[in-house]
């Protein structure tokens, strides 16, 4: 059996498509029933996103609001806890976190260099750049927020910690380390189809595939596009064959809206 791949329409006449109602839609799906599809062009880019930047007191707690749900008094709390110490099996309270009030993006040279030979050691050399990332030259008495130690693993600590330490801590220390490793990669593969006179009806396909994961490696949840690419077989003017038609509502974006996180990083990023 063929595969069977989506197209989005995406011009009309050189415009983008306006169809305005179901008439107006089944009209347009009438007529393209009729016409010839052939591929017009084919093209392959590379995506790359660079990891996120270490943490400071507003980019913690956007993240902690996004990811974990915290509000910013919590994560406040949390994050202080975390910072004042806590017993993890030794004789006094240790502290986990680095001071959790700063806007400062600074970390010392030999903690760079502690998280690339970490790095290395635990997802191999294809994870570490070829220089540390270094996002600020501007030294300061706390810096980035980041783990004291970055042998104590969530988790090692996992059993010393109450849950929402346990999550805030893990958010912060993979945070950091992936501060300092590669960035992730994927091809986009594009394919644009034509139909009807003059090229009247334009089409595109598009499917990604991962070639290098870099950061994302640090979380098992993000997308991981392993698919097939389209066939690279196909040519210019090659025929295909639609196989059905689908005429889809699509409703307006949501406005953007400022959580109390958001607002407070969007403040602290305009200093």
């Amino acid at each position: 059996k063929d595969d069977v791949h989506s197209a989005q329409l995406i011009r009309v006449n050189g415009k983008a498509p306006l169809i305005t109602n179901s008439h107006a839609a089944k009209a347009m799906i009438f007529d393209l029933k009729e016409r010839e599809f052939k591929i017009d062009r084919m093209s392959d880019s590379t995506l790359t996103t660079a990891p996120p930047l270490p943490l400071t007191t507003a980019k913690l707690l956007a993240a902690a609001e996004e990811q974990l749900g915290f509000s910013p008094r919590q994560t406040s709390e949390i994050a202080r806890s975390l910072y004042d110490g806590c017993a993890i099996g030794q004789k006094r309270p240790v502290e986990l976190i680095t001071c959790p009030i700063t806007d400062s993006l600074f970390v010392p040279e030999k903690e760079l260099l502690a998280a690339r030979e970490l790095i290395l050691v635990n997802y191999g050399r294809d994870y570490v750049p070829e220089k540390p990332r270094i996002y600020s030259d501007a030294e300061s008495d706390s810096g980035a927020i980041r783990p004291t130690l970055l042998s104590r693993s969530p988790k090692k600590l996992k059993k010393h910690l109450t849950e929402t330490q346990f999550l805030l801590y893990d958010l912060i220390w993979n945070r950091f380390l992936a501060s300092q490793m590669t960035d992730s990669a994927m091809i986009r593969r594009t394919v644009d189809i034509v139909a009807g006179p003059q090229k009247r009806y334009a089409f595109r396909m598009e499917q990604t595939q991962t070639v290098n994961r870099g950061y994302l490696q640090l979380f098992p949840d993000a997308a991981n596009e392993t698919s097939q690419l389209l066939s690279r077989e196909w040519r210019k003017n090659d025929k295909l064959i639609p196989h059905d038609f689908v005429f889809s509502a699509r409703a307006d974006r949501s406005a953007f809206y400022y959580t109390e996180g958001r607002l407070l990083q969007a403040l602290g990023d305009s200093d």
